[in-house]
């Protein structure tokens, strides 16, 4: 049921992304546009932090290219088409992905089959995944291992948590959000984990060092000049436009979830993770560039909070069955 669940909604996403998201739409520094570009081998300078994302990309110049037969007749057919439905496949078996593993955390973390739907559920139609869960950007591959990672720490498998660590950085380096979420967690051993886990650094960082041997190395988000831009901009964060993306990150799932939060439904466990969810907020202001789209970094706590408080307001009001 939960693979049905998840290949029918993903596919719902990756058609739609395939019919209506065009390239020529956006700007020229778009995402979409420098990924297409890396992914057709061209040079792209000054994005260093963009071609170490390189897992997405290596997997769609692995695909074949999709024949002209399997499409509708009349379809224009061009190199761009190809590239886009090669990185639709692609983003949309990670997006399957998150999604059964969304399903087995929340299963792992004390929640009921139905309850685990609904997360699973969820997780699909928030707004972040369906406009990017398919087009060519490597969000997708990002939240396949956030939901890797987040299972690993429920499961208290440090060395799986490691592996999840040390590949997902390949696919964007935002998938180091594990390591804080494991951190607060796990209630022993945690400076064993931070050890390990810095350990799970080490094969991504000396790819960067290597990476920018030839090449203009970039911080990325962590540049000086981009966090002080990041914070020169603060006070525009009080205009509607970014309230209204600060809350399209989870709709009606922010209250929910802060519902479930201060009412003490949740488990200590899962008060301790708002911790987290904290620090991806801070992240989010001084690091990012999409609010929205880093705040939605937090689903692993947002989504499954939010299901509690649907749970207390339905009549299950035990908080013992809010995780474990």
């Amino acid at each position: 049921m939960a693979v049905a669940i998840a290949l029918t909604a993903t596919y719902s996403i990756a058609y739609t992304s395939l019919q209506y998201v065009d390239s020529d739409n956006f700007g020229g520094n778009s995402d979409i546009l420098v990924y297409m570009a890396i992914a057709r081998g061209e040079e792209v300078e000054g994005d260093v932090s963009r071609e170490s994302r390189a897992l997405t990309v290596w997997l769609v110049k692995a695909l074949p290219d999709p024949p002209d037969s399997v499409f509708a007749a009349g379809r224009d057919v061009d190199d761009e088409w190809r590239l886009k439905v090669k990185f639709v496949v692609v983003n949309s078996v990670f997006l399957v992905g998150a999604a059964l593993l969304m399903w087995l955390y929340s299963r792992r973390t004390g929640f009921s089959v139905l309850e685990s739907y609904l997360v699973m559920l969820l997780f699909l139609t928030s707004l972040t995944v369906v406009y990017q869960g398919a087009i060519p950007l490597v969000d997708p591959s990002s939240f396949f291992f956030i939901s890797f990672g987040a299972l690993a720490i429920a499961a208290r498998r440090l060395w799986l948590m490691a592996a999840v660590l040390a590949v997902g950085l390949f696919a964007k380096e935002s998938v180091v959000v594990i390591v804080p979420l494991a951190l607060v967690t796990v209630d022993r051993r945690r400076l064993w984990w931070a050890g390990v886990a810095i350990l799970a650094l080490v094969p991504y960082l000396v790819w960067r060092l290597l990476f920018g041997a030839d090449e203009s190395t970039g911080l990325g988000h962590l540049d000086p000049d981009h966090i002080r831009r990041a914070i020169e901009i603060i006070p525009d964060y009080f205009r509607f436009n970014v309230a209204a993306e600060v809350v399209a990150a989870f709709g009606l799932l922010w209250v929910l979830a802060l519902y479930a939060l201060v009412t003490g439904r949740l488990s200590g466990e899962m008060r301790r993770q708002y911790l987290w969810v904290i620090a991806v907020v801070g992240m989010a202001v001084f690091l990012a560039t999409g609010l929205g789209r880093t705040l939605f970094l937090a689903f692993p706590v947002i989504i499954p909070s939010a299901v509690v408080g649907v749970r207390s307001l339905v009549g299950r009001t035990d908080p013992s069955q809010a995780g474990p």
